[in-house]
């Protein structure tokens, strides 16, 4: 917006050496509800877009697992058109117009977010969504030296908050990944050189990115023991199944 307004600038100079304490506030304000946001918005969207599909019929069960492929699908170009046409834009045509654009594509997905509320399906909870999130967390302490049932169908199933739970990590690294800048920059620059310097040229930022590719490596050595103790949940369905006969209606249960 700098761009645009001349009075939002850091600085009157051309070069600003130190900006004014309101920037530096905005700037944080901006960075810590995005962080908000990432936690909050996208796992109840999506939690959401689930709910829109009825798991007692099995067409729309199908169209439920393809929403779960388009999400991640949309997520995966949005991410990809971010680090490539955005900042294409910004480097050949300015900071403010790709500002722009990204302001009219949120502004955009809002407006039509906004139009549907009419059809969509609404599923009030019968309590606070806190309580059964401690349930299990209490559970799972009192129960954690109990052997595994051998059916894995004996174990319930938490979908909306699993996907809660796996999209809040993404708002919640972004205040960890500060926290760590914050750590990483303290430590090296009391026991010697910071890795984060004024410039690229004073820095060392080779070593800061090791250090991130060593924690992606644990990270993965992590998600592979845990993926090779987990085991899938075959669910099936009760279907009700109405013949008409003479006296009356006789039902089912297949």
């Amino acid at each position: 917006m700098s761009t645009f307004v001349p009075s939002l600038k850091a600085c009157d100079a051309a070069v600003c050496l130190e900006p004014r304490k309101v920037h530096e506030v905005v700037f944080f304000i901006a960075i810590y509800m995005i962080s908000i946001g990432t936690g909050g918005h996208k796992p109840s969207l999506e939690s959401f877009g689930a709910d829109q599909f009825d798991e007692n019929h099995s067409e729309e069960r199908k169209k439920k697992m393809s929403y779960f492929n388009w999400w991640n699908f949309g997520l995966c170009c949005g991410l990809l058109l971010g680090v490539t046409v955005i900042v294409y834009v910004q480097d050949r045509v300015g900071w403010g117009a790709a500002d722009i654009i990204l302001a009219t594509v949120m502004a955009s997905s809002l407006a039509i977010f906004i139009i549907g509320r009419p059809f969509y399906r609404y599923h009030v909870p019968p309590g606070s969504p806190l309580t059964p999130m401690l349930q299990v967390l209490a559970a799972a302490i009192k129960k954690r030296n109990l052997p595994y049932p051998s059916d894995p169908a004996d174990l319930h199933e938490v979908p909306s908050l699993g996907i809660a739970f796996y999209l809040s990590v993404i708002g919640a690294a972004n205040f960890i990944s500060s926290l760590l800048i914050t750590a990483i920059d303290h430590v090296t620059g009391r026991f010697g050189k910071s890795w984060f310097g004024k410039d690229l040229n004073s820095s060392r930022l080779d070593y800061f990115y090791w250090l991130i590719a060593g924690m992606i490596a644990a990270n993965l050595i992590v998600y592979v023991f845990l993926a090779r103790r987990y085991s899938y949940k075959n669910v099936q369905r009760s279907v009700i199944v109405a013949d008409c006969c003479e006296d009356g209606f006789e039902v089912s249960m297949a």
